[in-house]
């Protein structure tokens, strides 16, 4: 009920009056966590920095153990620049998780945000963690796969994780990307092409840094004049103009060594 009559308020604009009703029903007996995430959904919307981390901070001292929770104080944290305190949050709460999804969920963003300040060593011992209590999660053995590629190496380990991914989930085209980009940097570019087209089909040819992919794999297989059409798509997707520049004289460089 407390649900519905928070939706009936947000459909008639009224987002601060939903935002209270909902806030004064989290000190009800029989609160939930998803209460506390529904709140911080409205909060984001009214953009109250202060509001969300006293309502989340007030959701974990009654749910210490939900990751949903969890997840969104460290992500708060983060957006606040104070991403060494986000990692600490999640490492925290790994201590005290017992569901090994949940472990797994907590280690795989702590080598995202290692991953964001330059640290590739401590990211991927926690993706290591991360796969440790779940070896079939997703989102880490892409990415995984994906940040160990742009080191050049073990590009054949990363590759075995990027198709488990793929097999895992197999609709999801930024791990198809993920998997043909490692491909075409093992000059496997057919069978790059053929899994990048798949990618750019799923995603409505929509997404810039996915065509700026498709658009290297042809020039490597010498369809030049199609790359330059594709370049130029990116640009229209709002691809940077002069990091793509530069980028096309690079690759034009090296076809001429």
């Amino acid at each position: 009920v407390v649900h519905l009559n928070t939706q009936y308020l947000c459909n008639g604009g009224m987002i601060d009056q939903a935002t209270e009703y909902l806030r004064s029903h989290t000190y009800d007996a029989n609160v939930t966590p998803e209460d506390f995430s529904l709140l911080v959904a409205l909060n984001t919307q009214l953009e109250d920095q202060e509001a969300l981390f006293s309502d989340v901070e007030r959701g974990l001292a009654l749910f210490p153990e939900d990751v949903q929770l969890i997840g969104i104080y460290s992500l708060l944290h983060h957006y606040s620049d104070d991403t060494k305190g986000a990692i600490r949050i999640l490492s925290d709460a790994s201590k005290r998780l017992k569901k090994s999804e949940d472990l797994s969920y907590c280690w795989g963003r702590i080598g995202d945000l290692y991953h964001e300040i330059d640290n590739d060593k401590q990211a991927f011992k926690a993706y290591r963690k991360a796969l440790d209590y779940n070896p079939e999660n997703a989102e880490v053995l892409n990415n995984y796969a994906y940040f160990l590629c742009l080191t050049g190496e073990r590009l054949e380990e990363a590759l075995a994780m990027a198709q488990l991914a793929i097999t895992i989930e197999e609709n999801d085209y930024n791990y198809i990307d993920t998997y043909a980009w490692i491909l075409h940097l093992l000059g496997r570019n057919e069978e790059a092409k053929k899994y990048m087209l798949q990618a750019l089909s799923l995603s409505g040819q929509t997404d810039a840094n996915l065509v700026v992919h498709y658009a290297d794999i042809l020039w490597d297989l010498g369809e030049k004049f199609m790359a330059e059409t594709y370049w130029k798509k990116a640009l229209s997707l709002g691809y940077d103009n002069a990091e793509l520049l530069r980028h096309m004289a690079e690759k034009k460089l090296q076809s001429n060594e």
